[in-house]
């Protein structure tokens, strides 16, 4: 078996060394292919539009002047209850093509379903919804929830709560 001169310089080397690993490692076809690989990983990623959507509670005690113990006004609020932090993040380019709507669609524990259209200003930001008072005393807070990131038209992406399923209509049948 013959061994051509790189190889036996690849072979005299210690693994493990900083010579053996910059020469024998990019030397060979696979180096080719790993960094294919690597623009095809970080080019992919950049074309998505990403809607990301999570509920918490909040109350005054949620608030950052409540840690740090500074005047804050809204420390005195009775406000408190639930709400979805939206963050969305599209192309530029995508942004431009028209207006960048959320329809979001919020189900109640009482059954109650609430809708809203936002018009984002924004490529990329981050908004809250909020249920407060007698949407969440009085009819129990949040269920479940679907949202929706539209431009033109068309859905960029979509994110819904586990608990989502669409609604079945009931139709009387004549008897």
């Amino acid at each position: 078996m013959r061994i051509n001169s790189s190889k036996k310089q690849c072979l005299n080397m210690l693994p493990g060394s900083r010579q053996w690993s910059s020469y024998c490692c990019l030397k060979g076809k696979n180096s080719i292919s790993i960094i294919f690989f690597i623009l095809i990983l970080f080019c992919g990623s950049c074309a998505k539009a990403d809607l990301t959507v999570r509920s918490e509670y909040y109350s005054r005690s949620s608030l950052a002047s409540t840690y740090v113990d500074t005047p804050d006004p809204n420390k005195e609020s009775t406000a408190f209850g639930q709400r979805l932090a939206i963050s969305w993040s599209v192309l530029p380019p995508i942004f431009e093509q028209g207006p960048l709507v959320l329809e979001l669609v919020v189900r109640l524990k009482n059954g109650e379903e609430k809708t809203a259209k936002i018009t984002l200003k924004r490529h990329e930001g981050r908004i809250f919804y909020p249920i407060v008072g007698t949407d969440f005393t009085k009819k129990g807070g949040l269920q479940s929830y679907f949202v929706k990131l539209i431009s033109n038209g068309k859905v960029l992406a979509k994110s819904k709560h586990k608990f989502w399923v669409e609604n079945i209509a009931l139709v009387s049948v004549p008897t």
